[in-house]
């Protein structure tokens, strides 16, 4: 395989005929078609700043797709044929519920995300955050939990030489206070950064019930009551999240009925999938599919969504 820029391609060049060589590695494909690198080849500033091109046969010569054939890419805008390209890396922030009716739950929180972090890929990134709620009369500014290990409100990128420390670094956490489900994505989307080409999924932890402290006497007043309601959940969604391309996923646990009206809305309005379970213990069954779907190819029972067979996906 050969990573090139600019390249003008004929059927039959020679190899040596392409432009300055970026990168050369070898590959192999699957029983499926599916392209396998053992790690990322290299970053790219934009979706068509390089063309591959495969020499499936190595004899030096390149040709058009076809049986037994070499192929190439149509990053460079050509119409001839070639396959698609897809980046299955994935770009997740993982919010956790840390209020009150998790306080009994911390353990099976800390074991998750370690299940989750261990189920990400080479070249993947993530960013996991705990919330509660806010304080009068700034209900924004409070209810986040900075959680180890990802210190900052940035993505951090999954490599085979840093993804056992980070699951060694995930701690128990602490749980206490009412639940706002307006914190989550009012902070969720900042680690996300500028817009790429990636897949990239918000996931909320929780029982899904909105509690926010409310006086009866002000109800609408901030300096006494928490003014964030589900519609203001929509419209943060709508706005920073569909208009960004970032998919927002639930994992809820528990039957509470306000909690699973919540949870599949906020799936619904940002074009995700809400998982369910009865008990938290039972969550970290939902990691690997929701994982496979972020990358385009869930289980066939989860989505009707498949790559086309005559595609090839290349991943790490």
């Amino acid at each position: 395989m050969y990573i090139v820029a600019d390249q003008d391609y004929t059927d039959g060049m020679s190899v040596s005929g392409l432009n300055t060589i970026v990168h050369q590695f070898s590959a192999w494909t699957d029983s499926q078609g599916k392209v396998d690198l053992t790690d990322p080849v290299l970053t790219a500033p934009a979706v068509g700043t390089y063309d591959i091109i495969v020499n499936i046969g190595n004899d030096d010569f390149l040709h058009y797709a076809h049986l037994n054939a070499n192929v190439r890419d149509g990053f460079d805008g050509l119409n001839g044929p070639g396959f698609t390209v897809y980046d299955d890396g994935v770009d997740v922030v993982m919010a956790l519920d840390l209020s009150g009716s998790m306080h009994e739950h911390t353990a099976d929180l800390q074991q998750l995300t370690k299940r989750f972090i261990s189920a990400m890929l080479p070249g993947d990134k993530v960013n996991i955050f705990g919330f509660n709620e806010g304080s009068a009369p700034n209900w924004n500014s409070g209810g986040f939990q900075i959680l180890a290990p990802t210190p900052l409100a940035q993505l951090y990128t999954i490599t085979t030489s840093n993804q056992t420390t980070l699951i060694n670094g995930v701690a128990q956490p602490t749980a206490g206070g009412n639940t706002d489900l307006y914190i989550p994505y009012y902070r969720g989307y900042y680690p996300f950064g500028s817009p790429s080409e990636r897949s990239k999924g918000m996931i909320l932890l929780s029982d899904g019930v909105h509690n926010p402290t409310i006086y009866e006497q002000h109800p609408y007043n901030a300096n006494y009551s928490n003014p964030h309601r589900m519609n203001h959940v929509s419209s943060l969604i709508n706005t920073h999240y569909n208009n960004n391309d970032i998919a927002c996923y639930t994992m809820r646990y528990g039957n509470a009925s306000s909690g699973i009206t919540n949870m599949n809305n906020i799936a619904s309005w940002g074009h995700g999938v809400a998982y369910q379970v009865p008990h938290l213990s039972g969550m970290s069954l939902i990691v690997s599919r929701l994982i496979s779907r972020l990358r385009g190819n869930p289980p066939n029972y989860d989505s009707p969504h498949v790559i086309p067979e005559t595609q090839v996906k290349l991943s790490r």
